[in-house]
């Protein structure tokens, strides 16, 4: 999934469309979260050539390999579940396993970032709200809250979630497809 989400889009994974209404002889009730996603083109060869040339990017260093392995779990789940508190979690702790790898500072997802985009790493931090992100991570793990409300968490989490395919594109050796550029005036 998450090789997939990295090459073509993670809206290919993203949570169920449709499970239908709650209802009774008094009263119907639903709930949804529109999204909206541009088609994608697969070539099927073409896929299976840059898949394979992803894996072998991502193998060439067994820390990284390892690292990659448990983000693509994480981020595999947070595609598979509704927008909320877990989901912001998942794709927050992508960036934890890297490329905050032995900190818990997060100066080190600037500085990648700052790599991959060409940009400057304090940009980066601020165009993206990184410490906000961060400090809504700490607030949620450590007081049980969310500083999102539901006008804005679809938001955050499409950011976050453009963040995890910038990095997890670049571990793999692709070039950056601008998923952040909408972020930065």
């Amino acid at each position: 999934m998450a090789q997939l989400s990295a090459l073509l889009t993670p809206a290919l994974f993203n949570f169920a469309l449709w499970s239908g209404w709650l209802s009774d002889s008094e009263q119907a009730l639903g709930d949804g979260w529109l999204m909206t996603a541009p088609p994608v083109g697969v070539e099927p060869i073409e896929l299976e050539k840059q898949l394979d040339s992803y894996r072998r990017a991502v193998a060439l260093d067994a820390d990284v390999e390892q690292r990659y392995t448990l983000m693509s779990k994480l981020f595999s789940r947070a595609l598979t579940i509704e927008p909320g508190e877990e989901r912001f979690l998942w794709l927050w702790t992508v960036l934890e396993v890297f490329p905050m790898r032995d900190t818990s500072n997060i100066q080190p997802i600037s500085d990648y970032l700052a790599q991959v985009t060409g940009r400057a790493a304090a940009d980066v931090k601020r165009f993206l709200y990184l410490g906000n992100l961060f400090g809504a991570r700490s607030d949620l793990v450590h007081d049980g809250k969310l500083a999102y409300g539901r006008e804005v968490l679809g938001e955050v989490l499409n950011k976050l979630e453009a963040i995890d395919v910038t990095v997890l594109r670049a571990l793999g050796g692709l070039p950056y497809a601008g998923q952040l550029d909408k972020y930065f005036f």
